[in-house]
């Protein structure tokens, strides 16, 4: 039995899983559409393996999206180029609301994403696709490199597996925040205050830049668990378990495991230690009024991305993401082996 996945416009198919845990890429259409992310401020030999992967994927007759990381670098002939909104300051023009409308309508059509440079820009790639996600090719020219796992040598290899599904992948799963800004007792509505956050790595709720120790009423499916007093929590994916929940004393779980980690950041008690949790568990984290002027509430911090505020009476419900991400893996070492060989 196939498992449907991932990609907007064209479905990918994957198989059941095996020995590995690692699923066989498969597609029901051609490629047509893929987008190139980088890392901001990269050296030109990025620039260099990003011209040649266009090249290939051009003479295939594939229409090449690349993201703007800065407004004054040279355009790669022959690819188009998609709005950065992180490169705006200043008031929205209708110039910046128009390139938004045909940045989104060139997301919708992305078959597969390729990413150059390490686990940030892998993350960042991500974040452009809150839903459906197409499947990710993470070509490692960063330090660590627990998500980008392709050599940047295997370059023309690789893209050519993946066009002919001659690959494994591992399916990742994320985290659906809810950020709430009404009343309890709405809860259970959409409020057009609320925000939703995607995030493949973690959330982290911190005190922010109070002195006091923040204060987190916690909730597994509506029941109450414990008040936290604590710099903060983590609420990580079993992908982000090798990352800051691991630095706080959070255990390594495979990514095969649908389930999320509930780690402390130093808290204020002997008795609170990391917990994982099933994959169906829904969280909410309340922010509790400390009756404090220098102690507003908290701020939540979105695979290192995005940061919001969290003030007293709001909450952040945490669930897993019914859009999961489909990463490339090429790589003949098992996850244990990974982990010797990158934490070791």
């Amino acid at each position: 039995m196939m498992q449907e996945i991932v990609t907007n416009n064209s479905a990918a198919r994957l198989s059941p899983p095996n020995a590995g845990l690692l699923h066989r890429l498969q597609w029901n259409t051609k490629i047509k559409h893929v987008l190139i992310v980088k890392k901001p401020g990269g050296k030109q030999s990025t620039r260099k393996h990003i011209e040649e992967a266009a090249s290939w994927l051009l003479t295939h007759d594939i229409k090449v999206y690349v993201e703007k990381t800065s407004e004054d670098e040279a355009p790669i002939p022959n690819c188009h180029y998609i709005s950065n909104p992180s490169l705006r300051f200043g008031k929205e023009t209708e110039n910046d609301k128009r390139e938004d409308e045909e940045r989104l309508i060139a997301l919708k059509c992305i078959d597969l994403l390729l990413c150059f440079g390490g686990d940030g820009t892998f993350l960042h790639g991500v974040s452009l696709f809150p839903q459906q996600c197409p499947p990710i090719v993470g070509f490692s020219l960063g330090s660590l490199g627990f998500l980008t796992t392709v050599e940047i040598e295997n370059l023309k290899p690789v893209i050519q597996q993946v066009m002919e599904g001659d690959v494994n992948v591992t399916v990742r799963s994320r985290l659906e925040c809810r950020i709430h800004r009404g009343s309890k007792a709405d809860l259970d509505k959409v409020n057009n205050q609320d925000q939703v956050k995607t995030v493949l790595n973690e959330v982290v709720i911190t005190r922010g830049p109070s002195p006091y120790l923040t204060r987190l009423d916690c909730y597994l499916n509506d029941v109450k668990i414990t008040t936290v007093q604590a710099d903060g929590i983590i609420i990580a994916t079993s992908t982000g378990s090798t990352a800051y929940s691991l630095s706080a004393g959070g255990s390594l779980v495979h990514p095969a495991i649908p389930g999320f980690l509930f780690t402390p950041i130093c808290p204020h008690s002997l008795s609170f230690r990391p917990v994982l949790l099933p994959a169906d568990a829904v969280l909410r984290i309340e922010a509790v009024d400390c009756h404090k002027p220098s102690s507003p509430g908290c701020v939540a911090h979105f695979d290192g991305m995005d940061r919001t505020e969290i003030k007293p009476g709001e909450s952040i419900t945490i669930r897993r993401s019914p859009f999961p991400v489909g990463a490339v893996n090429n790589q003949k070492i098992e996850w244990f082996s990974q982990l010797a060989l990158k934490l070791n």
